[in-house]
């Protein structure tokens, strides 16, 4: 658990990577971020979720639609949504943060009317982050309150509080760059040409934002341009700590933090009004939701429940079976695809074909275990075939030796006058043509060799083999 004074005197590590990202969520979504990023240096897992209050992310997450009953759902569901991949690190000023984007949550567990807590998963790679910053800002969570009312004073002051705490108290930053980061659309404040309107950026984005951050934050910031050409293509920003400051919301601010941090989170914590008792997952069930999740992008929480209702190999038939599915009419969204089957139960097999499919895989495990072992053997016959090609080649050059020249080329009249007519047709071209020499060899084989010696079964037995010719008139072991 944190010390609540460290929260207020700012010395919480919001990650570089979270700070610097594309701000095209709306202002409670990046409210949320932080409130979660603090929440996660607080609090542990229960059960593999994260589990923080319903009245308290209210309560500092209120923004333009804070009128609405089901707005703090509707924040959770936009850090979930398909469709709000994010790129973090966008600056690329974390250099121990790989490129990535991804959504920000998971799967969460919305409660019901009578529950108290929101339940949550961060995508792995930035939770590791959130943990364990390499890179980080000081960030006073009061400024979600102060700043509740501005769309872009928000992530400017994260973003220049960030600069400062890496100790760059000058921030350099073009107006691309700039209103990409605060989220301005693309069309906003451009002329005809596609061009910066800067003065009207400056007058209804850039002043406003400033003149609340230096009024209200514990920032004093000062801005210059600088131009391409006749253009302003950026800002220099100036960044400097306040000596002193203070609100009258710390006080409130910091009582309702130690009533939550202290109390809350002691208790037993329950999602949707039901406590949570789970065995712990083993470990091939582990590795299956682990690996389901990177490759296909299946919410954690969605495969947890499938293997609760179908078991493990249950879930193992649905996966394949959309697979298939998906190979044979290509689906537009294979995530949501295979949610459904997994949340419907889609592809599982009955108790009889599971049988039928473990039979028939036994049968083919049965076919490629012999396949393997007439393999094997035969790889054994070959390297016995040829040690004992080597050994014959051996003692016949050794007779060969001990001959004349003139005994030697008697002998290759022989073979002639003995042989095919091909064979010696092909002598005539060359002696040395390898149809030619392979006849010599046998001829010489059977002329000088004992029996024994041309044996092959008998030449295996003293190599610790034994062997029989199959109807094939194949070598085979025995």
């Amino acid at each position: 658990m944190f010390v609540v004074n460290e929260i207020l005197s700012g010395k919480i590590k919001k990650p570089t990577a979270l700070v610097h990202y594309e701000r095209k969520l709306s202002i409670r979504a990046q409210k949320l971020i932080t409130l979660i990023v603090f929440h996660l240096q607080a609090a542990e897992k229960k059960d593999r979720f994260y589990y923080i209050s319903k009245k308290f992310v209210r309560k500092y997450i209120k923004g333009d639609s804070a009128n609405k009953t089901n707005y703090v759902h509707d924040t959770f569901k936009e850090l979930y949504d398909e469709n709000n991949d994010i790129k973090w690190n966008f600056f690329g000023k974390d250099f121990a943060f790989k490129d990535l984007t991804c959504k920000f949550l998971i799967s969460i567990g919305i409660p019901s009317s009578k529950g108290h807590y929101y339940a949550f998963q961060v995508h792995p790679d930035l939770e590791e982050s959130i943990k364990k910053p390499n890179v980080y800002s000081s960030e006073r969570i009061i400024m979600m309150s102060i700043l509740k009312d501005s769309k872009y004073a928000y992530p400017l002051y994260d973003l220049l509080l960030e600069s400062y705490s890496r100790k760059e108290k000058v921030l350099k930053i073009s107006l691309e760059e700039l209103r990409s980061f605060l989220g301005v659309p693309v069309e906003a404040y451009r002329d005809s040409k596609g061009f910066h309107k800067y003065v009207d950026f400056k007058k209804y984005v850039l002043k406003p934002c400033l003149l609340l951050l230096n009024k209200e934050t514990d920032l004093k910031i000062e801005f210059k341009t600088y131009r391409k050409g006749r253009r302003v293509d950026g800002l220099y920003f100036t960044i400097e700590k306040k000596m002193s400051f203070h609100t009258s919301l710390s006080e409130e601010l910091k009582k309702d933090i130690e009533k939550y941090y202290k109390s809350h989170l002691e208790k037993d914590l329950v999602l949707i009004g039901q406590k949570i008792d789970k065995q712990p997952l083993k470990s091939e069930e582990q590795d299956f939701v682990t690996k389901i999740f990177k490759k296909y992008k299946v919410d954690e929480a969605t495969i947890l429940k499938a293997i609760e209702k179908y078991s493990l190999e249950g879930v193992n038939e649905i996966k394949e079976y959309a697979i298939k599915k998906n190979e044979k009419s290509k689906k537009d969204d294979f995530t949501a695809y295979l949610a459904t089957c997994f949340k419907r139960g889609y592809g599982l097999k009955s108790q009889e074909e599971r049988e039928k499919e473990k039979e028939k895989l036994k049968k083919i495990d049965e076919q490629l275990r012999k396949e393997k072992k007439r393999e094997d053997n035969k790889k054994i016959v070959d390297e016995l075939k040829n040690k004992f090609a080597i050994s014959k080649d051996r003692k016949r050059e050794e007779v060969m030796k001990s001959f004349s020249k003139d005994k030697r080329e008697a002998l290759k009249d022989e073979f002639l006058r003995n042989s095919p007519s091909f064979i010696k047709s092909q002598a005539k071209i060359s002696f040395n043509r390898k149809s030619v020499q392979t006849f010599f060899d046998k001829f010489l084989n059977e002329k000088f060799l004992n029996p024994d010696e041309l044996d092959f079964v008998k030449f295996a037995e003293k190599n610790g083999v034994k062997v029989k010719k199959n109807s094939y008139d194949e070598y085979v072991l025995i």
